[in-house]
């Protein structure tokens, strides 16, 4: 394109003429050279050739020529380009340190230049020299452009300019003429990892679909830090590249940093990327599309804490089960049913209280529901009405939920009946306790007291003389407050408003091992040890395969349970808390679990740094477990953390920051500047 001659000027001074070859000089050819004449004219910088302003672009005619030449004097730079300096490398390539200072100067000249408006658009090797004094000078100007506001309205737009690139290291969009100054930066990315690495852009492998190089394995020299910053230069997506200079530097400021304030930084960076992606987290749960898996997870930790901290039985309760042996024993024994779906004949009923009797029981728990006793069985129906010990069942009625209710037992007084009620989550699984309800006003049951809060409170007042109380409608036995859940409660978002508590279910290998279990036929039969009646808490249920099944924490591990066991754990439930201060299940304040949470994803961008998929799958699966075990143990003390979002919010940021952490500086910096 051009001729280079040393000259002398009238002071002495040895400076370059660059003027175009006889034979090229087209008019797009004299645009170019006057264009760069201009450039370096107006920028000034040491890293940059110097053009005066008496020496600038000029046109003349030379006797003996027919053409003028046409071209500038510009300042001689000392020493070689890059290019050369390449080849006179043998082994020892671009350190890291010197590869800091390399990039920070091309980017600091890069600056200059786009402060004025200008675009390079045809950086690499052979285009930078090196000064004796190792100083960096970006040179040839040729196919530079000035970013007027025009310019940057047609880019915008999508229009495209005029295609100049230097193949291998100009981006895919200066191929389409819609180059900017995020294109200079993908260039200088491409010459360093050239210079790093000895290989040519076109050497090394690339991913067709991303467009990024594969060039680490050939420097393992450089670090993760470095190479980060070069892969964020080189994004093929020119919106996730930096956007200007000034961003670069920041980065190099930061990495060359002191390691304490480094540190600092990076702590920082962490904490506003947490609070970023782990209230996002935060939003998504407080909307409760976690809430499905959060309980699941619940499930989880129950079943671990079940088998890290193990519960003796409750020595306070016996059960006597009624199972499918039961009921052939009934029938042998010639014992009539007053309706086919009955489980325990007012015969058998009233030997098993007969016998119970004797032993004198504290409180005796029936959950089952019964007809009318019929008329040859005056003797119970007198029983069923006197025995102050003995609670009944019903379940109350409620048009929401098509629950039509079960009828109480006409000979026992309301004050002994118990609501059986359950309410049960979206998956069907128990995990809230009622302590008493609100019957609908046409609903045949009246009770107030669930059966397992009706038992218990009649122990705890009775046998231990504890006083009971409603303050503000919370029940309260002797110091102890029941406190009901809000409507945000752990990973329940929207819960009802009524009197029910998280039910702890006693840590058991296997729920059925609540309390001692009796067959009905062993305790008509008398063959069972009678200190396990006296003073102690009965309650009688059937137990049969089909029927009262209910799915709960354990259900994955163990079959359903029959309702009269969900019955026993929610009085021991009760018993435990006031008698043993057992701890109810808690949870934190929204505040205190939005910590938690954004506490994990501080924790994951920390732990990030590139790397493949199979480390950050075995840093999610570790800190999975951590968080899982965490939980668990917490729930020895009752208190439920949200595991789920907290694992999320690690594993997201992880992800997410692994595949490049200057892309994420970026992409945070900018939701932030525009939120």
């Amino acid at each position: 394109m051009a001729d280079i001659f040393e000259i002398e000027d009238e002071r002495g001074a040895i400076k370059i003429l660059k003027i175009l070859k006889e034979f090229e000089q087209d008019e797009e050819l004299i645009k170019r050279l006057a264009q760069e004449a201009d450039v370096l004219q107006h920028v000034n910088h040491s890293g940059i050739p110097k053009v005066f302003a008496d020496e600038g672009f000029f046109r003349c005619s030379v006797e003996g020529r027919p053409d003028p030449i046409y071209g500038f004097v510009m300042e001689k730079v000392e020493g070689y380009n890059l290019e050369t300096w390449l080849q006179n490398q043998k082994e020892s390539l671009l350190s890291e340190i010197q590869a800091f200072n390399w990039l920070k100067q091309l980017v600091e000249i890069l600056d200059t230049i786009h402060q004025h408006n200008f675009l390079h658009r045809d950086i690499k090797p052979a285009n930078i020299m090196l000064r004796p004094n190792g100083q960096l000078v970006l040179i040839d100007f040729g196919i530079a452009r000035q970013m007027t506001a025009t310019f940057r309205q047609q880019q915008n737009a999508g229009a495209t300019g005029t295609k100049y690139h230097s193949s291998d290291y100009a981006p895919p969009e200066q191929e389409k003429g819609k180059a900017d100054a995020r294109a200079d930066f993908y260039a200088v990315g491409r010459t360093l990892v050239h210079l790093i690495t000895g290989f040519h852009p076109f050497e090394l492998a690339l991913n067709p679909e991303s467009d990024r190089l594969h060039w680490r394995a050939k420097a393992p020299h450089i670090s993760a830090d470095l190479a980060d910053l070069l892969d964020w230069m080189m994004q093929r997506d020119r919106n996730l590249r930096p956007r200007t200079a000034q961003h670069i530097l920041q980065a190099i400021a930061q990495l060359h940093a002191p390691p304490r304030q480094r540190l600092m930084h990076r702590v920082l960076r962490a904490c506003g990327y947490g609070v970023v992606i782990g209230g996002v987290v935060v939003g998504i749960r407080l909307l409760g599309l976690l809430q499905p898996i959060e309980l699941a997870a619940f499930d989880l930790t129950m079943q671990i804490r079940a088998v890290i901290a193990p519960e003796l039985p409750d020595s306070r309760l016996v059960i006597i089960t009624i199972d499918e042996q039961d009921l052939v024993f009934q029938n042998a024994q010639g014992m009539q049913f007053s309706r086919p779906d009955q489980t325990l004949s007012d015969t058998a009923l009233e030997q098993l209280l007969t016998q119970l009797n004797r032993y004198q029981p504290a409180v005796i728990g029936l959950d089952i529901y019964r007809d009318a006793v019929t008329p040859s069985h005056l003797n119970l129906a007198t029983r069923l009405k006197k025995d102050s010990r003995l609670i009944g069942v019903c379940l109350s009625k409620n048009s929401s939920r098509n629950q039509t209710g079960e009828v109480p037992p006409p000979e026992v007084p309301p004050e002994r009946l118990g609501l059986t009620d359950f309410v049960k989550d979206q998956d069907n699984v128990i995990r809230r306790q009622i302590l008493f309800g609100r019957n609908e006003a046409r609903s045949a049951c009246q009770a107030v007291y669930t059966l397992s809060s009706r038992v218990a409170l009649e122990y705890l007042t009775t046998v231990h003389q504890l006083p009971l109380t409603l303050p503000d409608n919370q029940l309260q036995v002797a110091d102890v407050v029941f406190t009901h859940l809000k409507s945000r409660t752990g990973a329940y978002q929207n819960l009802s408003n009524s009197a029910q508590i998280l039910l702890n279910y006693r840590s058991m290998r296997s729920p059925n091992h609540i309390a001692q279990s009796i067959p009905l036929r062993d305790v008509l039969d008398g063959k069972f040890h009678t200190d396990l009646i006296t003073d102690r808490i009965v309650l009688i249920g059937a137990t049969m395969k089909e029927g009262d099944r209910w799915t709960t924490p354990f259900s994955q591990w163990h079959s359903n349970i029959s309702g009269v066991m969900i019955h026993a754990h929610m009085t021991s439930q009760l018993l435990s808390t006031v008698l043993d201060h057992r701890p109810s299940l808690w949870t934190w304040a929204v505040w205190q679990e939005t910590l938690w949470i954004v506490s994990w994803s501080i924790v994951g961008t920390l732990l990030a740094k590139r790397t493949n998929w199979q480390r950050i799958l075995i840093l999610v699966s570790i800190t999975g477990c951590i968080v899982i075990v965490l939980c668990s143990l917490m729930l020895v003390i009752g208190g439920w953390l949200p595991s789920v979002p907290a694992i999320l919010g690690f594993s997201f940021v992880l992800m997410v920051a692994s595949g490049n952490q200057y892309l994420v500086t970026a992409q945070l910096h900018h939701l932030l500047k525009r939120s």
